[in-house]
């Protein structure tokens, strides 16, 4: 073992279990997920002065596998997928593109522009042959701070199926109340667009999701879900199956990882939600069981060693119209 402290010790980490395998989406539903993947294509992006050598932390690959990401990407079987940490955008609508040509499927996409200039952009994608992408808004008021994210926002429509509105956002990251706060301000921005939209579109379904950084976890929850609720929002955080969403690590020279649960959903409405079918996360947050576990290369850390910190969440909606 390397670096364990007397709190980490080896018995803590569990070896996984299995590969994450989903169930198949059901017959008329679409399957909805929201995946932070680690600055795509390479943490470097956000330090250029880091030689192109240089060694990565012991618990993950500085540059995304490519190919691990396309097995996460192509296992998860997404029709809406909303994305965070995206350093090149370019480079990610290629992937997607090869993604489909492997599937045989289409694929139509969209993201931030940060006009603000925070690196980190975030992104909505759909299965073309199947849903529209339309009326696609960037929303800067979510930065309330000026260095933060804005929030991404389109309406997805099926053709004699499913319509509803969308947001994914990417909150400010931190554990401190100030951090909290400034969630929670974010999130009562996030509610007053979405009340606004509702009005506008005469249609109440709306989702707002992605990586809310909820670092006090259910400590934190009440104040983001009475911020997300303010308004005419009518937004109530959607409840996961599974008690993890991603994993942190304490220092980067210890491969001991450990759970959090940061990635929600929030919904307004949208009857046409699946209720019967968990919100789960996939990828390692499944094979570990949300458990720790050591990550020192591709095998042991899977994929969060290789893609991710964060673990892709989804569920289903029927794609059809209830209203």
């Amino acid at each position: 073992m390397i670096g364990c402290a007397p709190d980490e010790q080896p018995s803590q980490a569990l070896d996984a279990v299995e590969s994450w395998s989903p169930a198949p989406v059901r017959e008329g539903n679409l399957r909805i997920a929201t995946f932070n993947i680690r600055n795509f294509p390479s943490v470097s992006l956000l330090d250029p002065t880091q030689p192109v050598d240089a060694t990565p932390p012991i618990s993950y690959l500085r540059d995304t596998d490519r190919t691990a990401l396309l097995a996460v990407l192509e296992t998860l079987s997404f029709d809406v997928l909303a994305v965070q940490e995206i350093l090149d955008a370019e480079a990610l609508g290629a992937l997607i593109e090869e993604l489909g040509a492997k599937q045989n499927k289409r694929y139509a996409w969209a993201f931030s522009e940060n006009a603000a200039g925070n690196p980190q952009h975030i992104g909505l994608i759909v299965d073309s042959d199947k849903l529209s992408l339309e009326d696609v808004r960037e929303h800067t008021e979510i930065d309330v701070s000026g260095t933060l994210r804005p929030g991404l926002s389109a309406r997805i429509t099926s053709e004699g199926g499913i319509d509803f509105s969308v947001m994914v956002l990417h909150l400010a990251s931190g554990d401190s109340g100030g951090r909290v706060e400034l969630r929670a301000a974010q999130a009562r921005q996030a509610a007053s667009i979405v009340a606004a939209q509702r009005l506008e579109r005469m249609d109440d379904d709306y989702l707002v999701l992605g990586d809310l950084n909820t670092a006090k976890e259910e400590a934190e929850y009440p104040v983001l879900d009475e911020a997300f609720a303010s308004g005419e929002s009518a937004l109530t955080r959607q409840e996961h199956a599974d008690p993890c969403t991603s994993y942190w690590i304490k220092r980067s020279t210890n491969p001991l990882v450990r759970p959090s649960t940061i990635d929600h959903v929030y919904a307004a409405s949208l009857t046409e939600r699946d209720v019967d079918v968990p919100i789960e996360s996939g990828t390692h947050c499944a094979e570990y069981l949300c458990q720790a576990f050591e990550s020192r290369d591709a095998l042991s850390g899977r994929s969060f060693y290789s893609v991710s910190d964060h673990c892709p969440v989804y569920f289903e909606v029927a794609d059809e119209d209830r209203d």
